[in-house]
């Protein structure tokens, strides 16, 4: 594997040498004979699935992100499959996924609704720790180490997508599903009498504030949203009562909320997908993938609107559950800070020392 170092900044900036490495995966990913097969067997799997109008559900735990399971399908919204499917990345570079679940064209292109990469392990390099934080949509990795050649088949295509520890042959599942933190909030299954509310909030700053506005409105009116399913509001920083709900809102996004906007900020309020299909889901799809790729911006999540978030509070909603042994017990529900801006990471990389392979949770967890 290229391994990026940052004695190399010298002569070429960290984007430059992660685009390289996105190059270098690219090439190696098509000289693999296994990969190629089993690109063309999922993409023929998944179309077929298509065409039949089948489901492929998917679910998983993961504790450290919320004490409520997040589950969602892979074909929800599904129109076609294609497969070494390039992607807009922050870096000036494509990335191209093995294999992308389509949805319908509300712009110039396809929404992605799911990623599939295959891999020779779950362990993912630099350049692919930053994409993930840049994606508007799941990604699932599957393990291809040690397949045999001759089991690779429409069967085998299906166990590789839908595998768990607790279907699994040999209880190791092969698949590993990535969901940005912003994506948590849309497949997240909140128990509805802890959150009975059927509407979720946004806070976002971005120096870009009209530009996002416009685009935001565009895309309700392209996916016919209405104004009962989503409020827009500008928050301005005008009077006493303003500048206390900004700075409240400014802690909830992140730390540099202020080089970001220190004076005003967008606040969406939105009905939650509860199907987790349908307009409303693409509109959160594509939410994620404006605020993370293509916006630089920090983003704050209330679970419920108008829950209240003041400065050295968790940084997770949690809700208070019983005393054990005097002890007070809490229920993580869901993070409060989900926007990861990818180009504040490099930035964090670019101004430390050592290699980048040993800094990639820097970028976020190495996902094994």
């Amino acid at each position: 594997m290229h391994t990026l170092s940052i004695t190399q900044k010298n002569s070429k900036t960290i984007t430059k040498l992660v685009a390289e490495e996105i190059k270098e995966r690219f090439t190696e990913s098509l000289e693999s004979k296994e990969h190629k097969l089993v690109k063309d067997v999922i993409v023929d799997f998944l179309r077929k699935r298509i065409a039949g109008s089948k489901s492929l559900p998917w679910a998983f735990n993961d504790p450290a992100m919320s004490y409520y399971s997040l589950s969602g399908d892979i074909l929800a919204d599904a129109i076609s499959v294609e497969k070494e499917y390039p992607i807009r990345t922050p870096f000036g570079e494509q990335y191209r996924l093995d294999v992308a679940v389509l949805g319908k064209t509300i712009t110039k292109n396809p929404i992605v609704l799911t990623g599939i990469e295959i891999e020779f392990s779950h362990k993912f390099d630099f350049s692919k720790s930053l994409v993930l934080k840049a994606l508007g949509f799941p990604l699932m990795s599957i393990d291809i180490a040690g397949v045999n050649v001759n089991d690779i088949d429409e069967e085998w295509a299906k166990q590789a997508i839908i595998e768990t520890t607790k279907n699994s042959l040999d209880g190791f599942r092969r698949n590993y599903i990535y969901i940005h933190k912003m994506l948590s909030t849309v497949y997240l299954d909140i128990d509805r009498k802890v959150s009975p509310e059927s509407r979720h909030q946004y806070v976002i700053f971005t120096k870009e504030q009209n530009r996002f506005e416009r685009h935001i409105k565009l895309l309700k009116d392209k996916l016919e949203i209405t104004d009962q399913q989503l409020n827009i509001q500008i928050v301005s920083d005008i009077n006493r009562q303003t500048h206390i709900q900004v700075e409240n809102a400014g802690n909830l996004a992140g730390d540099s909320w202020q080089d970001h906007n220190p004076k005003s900020f967008i606040q969406l309020t939105i009905d939650k997908p509860c199907t987790k299909s349908g307009n409303l889901y693409l509109f959160h799809l594509v939410l994620c993938s404006l605020c993370n790729s293509i916006f630089d911006c920090l983003v704050g999540y209330k679970y419920e609107k108008g829950e209240r978030h003041e400065v050295g509070d968790s940084l997770f909603w949690n809700r208070y559950t019983g005393l054990v042994n005097g002890e007070a017990i809490y229920q993580k529900i869901a993070p409060k800070r989900v926007s990861e801006p990818v180009m504040q990471i490099i930035s964090h990389v670019e101004n430390r020392s050592g290699s980048v392979e040993a800094l990639t949770n820097s970028a976020g967890e190495k996902l094994t």
